[in-house]
């Protein structure tokens, strides 16, 4: 990322090597200003995205997904109800808490994956504005420490994503054993967890 950053940001200069000197380094530093305060302005939407998430997830139904088309549409209430083709099964109280239970663990993975994704577009966007005043002042030294640290952040932020993932798949577990019913929707796979470090 940071040098396909400092690439585009370089490309992004050149034109102005057509301009005399003094205007083209004030052009430069006008584009270096507007993509630094681009990225402030998606960084500080990072809380307010993820709470948005939150909160239109926790209080609608949390839609269920399936291997086979065939299945009937299945959500989960707020209140923990699980439908099935819009009707209620009617679960005792155990069952509507282990119900709460996956729905606030997908809804907190749901959350932090949200959050890191505007993390990683407002680092693309700082890491051309970097990019593009270490080309204009000649100073690139500390530019790759930079950018790498704030990608390191963003990883680790994606690893604490993926040590959610047991106990999401450990809710869903004692769901679907709980409600038979649950079973076919429930998704998953002991290799999606292993791996999701991996690909980070």
């Amino acid at each position: 990322m940071k040098h396909a950053a400092r690439g585009f940001a370089l490309l992004m200069l050149l034109p102005l090597a057509g301009c005399g000197l003094e205007g083209a380094q004030d052009r430069a530093e006008d584009v270096a200003r507007r993509l630094e305060s681009a990225a402030e302005r998606v960084e500080a939407r990072t809380s307010e995205i993820a709470e948005r998430v939150r909160r239109d997830v926790a209080g609608s139904n949390l839609r269920l997904g399936g291997g086979a088309d065939a299945l009937p549409r299945a959500e989960i209430t707020p209140e923990g109800e699980l439908l099935i083709d819009g009707k209620p099964l009617g679960l005792g109280p155990e069952q509507r808490g282990l119900a709460l239970a996956y729905r606030n663990e997908v809804i907190g993975v749901a959350s932090a994956g949200a959050e890191i994704g505007v993390e990683g577009a407002a680092l693309a966007t700082r890491a051309l504005g970097e990019a593009a005043s270490a080309l204009l002042s000649g100073d690139t030294a500390g530019i790759d420490a930079r950018i790498e640290a704030e990608a390191e952040r963003i990883r680790a932020s994606a690893s604490a994503l993926c040590d959610r993932l047991p106990a999401l798949r450990q809710a869903r577990d004692a769901l679907a054993s709980a409600v038979p019913e649950f079973a076919p929707y429930a998704e998953m796979e002991l290799t999606d967890i292993n791996n999701c470090n991996k690909e980070i």
